[in-house]
């Protein structure tokens, strides 16, 4: 049986720690950082020398490193952090740790499976094979990219250190962590911008031919068109191709449909909203562009299994 790897069993790291936090239930973070001459001081143990055997984690890891080299076993992947890395590993994957070697400054945030499930996280987001030719999720980052990173960890510090009967503190949280998830997917997808860069780590040149671009492409549309666009034919017209080749390529990369995404981003924005605006249904049906209430919860059971209301009033419990 494997070993499991959570926060109880994490929360050993503190001593080795120069920041550490935890949110009992939902989240621990610790930043470790080791200086060169650590290597040479007898019975040196790393701090991460409990998950050198491999560990199955329950819940999902964020590593940042700001200096150092790393070795991450996930599953069959080795991947290899160098200083600006960002590394994210989802709930259930085999991992541990190799060639922990000082100096090494690196920051990790570990979250329940629990707490996970509570976020409304697309986790699929965070693995979208159209960025390189095999799913790998380490983003190499500009250090502007890794210290905007680090700003959401601090802030997920001061929120643990808050007193336990500070009543918005697990919303505090769940807004963080959602929303630090989407700032590093967001600094993975937009390659090009002024402030940050992302480098693909994988160098097989078929990371870049035209069908991986096409889903891409597509997959950004999606993101931006959800709630007036649902249907093939209109992301088809844009990337100048047949629906039929589009449904084609995407299920070819991503494993999922072309519906299937516009479905999934489309209910993803309407639990959101659900949850966490003050609009109506009614409006929430206007703002997605469904021809009426009624035509919004269908769609919304059909993919959740439950309506609307029934999704607003399971977070009144």
């Amino acid at each position: 049986m494997d070993k499991i790897l959570n926060l109880q069993n994490l929360a050993h790291i503190e001593p080795f720690s120069s920041q550490f936090a935890l949110l009992s239930g939902m989240y621990l973070l610790t930043r470790i950082e080791v200086p060169t001459e650590s290597n040479a001081h007898p019975g040196y143990t790393h701090p991460l020398s409990q998950v050198d055997t491999p560990f199955r984690l329950d819940g999902l890891l964020v590593l940042s490193n700001a200096g150092g080299q790393i070795e991450l076993n996930a599953n069959t992947d080795t991947y290899a952090l160098c200083a600006n890395d960002i590394v994210i590993v989802r709930p259930g994957t085999l991992i541990s740790f190799a060639n922990l070697q000082a100096p090494i400054d690196f920051t990790l945030l570990f979250i329940s499976t629990d707490f996970l499930n509570s976020l409304n996280i697309d986790l699929n987001s965070l693995e979208i094979k159209a960025l390189v030719s095999r799913p790998r999720n380490v983003m190499r980052m500009s250090k502007n990219g890794n210290e905007l990173i680090r700003k959401y960890f601090d802030l997920l510090q001061q929120n643990a250190s808050k007193p336990t009967d500070y009543i918005f503190r697990t919303r505090i949280a769940r807004m963080l962590i959602s929303a630090m998830t989407y700032e590093t997917l967001g600094l993975a997808l937009n390659t090009h911008t002024d402030d940050y860069s992302f480098e693909r780590v994988d160098s097989d040149p078929e990371a870049t031919t035209r069908i991986q671009n096409y889903v891409y492409h597509f997959i950004q549309l999606v993101h931006v068109h959800y709630n007036k666009h649902r249907n093939i034919e209109f992301y088809a017209r844009e990337l100048c191709i047949t629906p039929k080749y589009l449904s084609m390529v995407t299920k070819q990369i991503t494993g999922q449909t072309a519906a299937r995404w516009l479905s999934r981003v489309t209910v993803q924005h309407a639990k959101n909203m659900l949850r966490y605006s003050d609009k109506t249904v009614q409006q929430i049906a206007y703002d997605l562009n469904f021809p009426s209430q009624s035509a919004f919860g269908k769609y919304f059971k059909r993919f959740t299994g439950m309506s609307p209301s029934a999704y607003i009033k399971s977070f009144d419990k």
